[in-house]
């Protein structure tokens, strides 16, 4: 796969071709197809250990799923390989059908070889330095990896030197693969952006671009943002453990 930027939200489907033993473990053949052009498929090996990791990883968002158990004993006849194959198959069936764990970062290492393995965190950051050099009064705080489910959407906590004990949320977001507006354009519309006053809008209060992307910076707040106190879930929580299965929520009246 390229290292272009692509649009993470086109749905992956997947089959488990065949499968190899090889010496002491069994390995599943994906084919891996994304959108529904039959020219964007690729082929990987795919262990029952990587499948735990998957289910580790996604566990967190409380959404039942079939994972079928490991064996220790017989797990190299043929009968059973081929049991376990169309189990896993049908695990990976039900991931890829619920929209929040299709999209996370976890499926996307699993079916993909290295693209996902990358740090956006630190991608980011890098940009992040170039553009706040002249801006001394920023400074990052620490990461916020997990609070939303956008892969590449980057957030952290930030802090300005001259306003104390105030605390804000920087955002990172790169130039997507379908934007038609050119870095100056880009400037500009994210500036005009700073001047919307709405009740139900937290302001910018600072931005910059480039031609890698774009960063805001809002107040941070203690609730959340509008989903999270919809999910009555903790801000800085895990975004599929916030959003996955919530056992509670608030209701939003109806508008007449």
């Amino acid at each position: 796969m390229s290292h272009n930027i692509f649009d993470d939200t086109v749905p992956l489907f997947c089959n488990i071709e065949s499968t190899q033993v090889t010496g002491d473990h069994i390995e599943y053949r994906i084919k891996v197809q994304r959108g529904h052009s039959a020219e964007e498929t690729w082929q990987l090996f795919r262990r029952y250990t990587d499948f735990t990791t998957l289910d580790n990883g996604l566990k967190q968002s409380g959404v039942s799923l079939s994972l079928p158990p490991k064996k220790m004993f017989g797990n190299t006849s043929r009968e059973f390989i081929a049991e376990r194959q169309q189990k896993l198959q049908a695990y990976l069936n039900q991931v890829l059908a619920n929209w929040l764990l299709a999209n996370s970062i976890y499926t996307k290492q699993f079916l993909y070889d290295n693209y996902y393995q990358q740090n956006f965190s630190e991608l980011a950051l890098q940009h992040i330095s170039m553009l706040l050099r002249s801006e001394p009064s920023w400074e990052v705080v620490e990461p916020l990896p997990e609070i939303g489910g956008r892969i590449r959407k980057s957030c952290f906590l930030a802090k300005n030197k001259t306003i104390q004990k105030k605390r804000f949320v920087l955002t990172w977001l790169p130039v997507g693969p379908y934007s038609p507006i050119e870095e100056k354009e880009r400037t500009t519309l994210v500036k005009v952006l700073e001047t919307f006053q709405h009740p139900y809008l937290l302001p910018i209060v600072y931005s910059a671009c480039s031609s890698a992307g774009a960063l805001v910076i809002r107040p941070y707040m203690e609730n959340g943002s509008l989903k999270d106190q919809i999910y009555k879930a903790k801000p800085k929580s895990h975004y599929l453990k916030k959003y996955g299965n919530p056992k509670t929520f608030l209701p939003i009246p109806c508008l007449t």
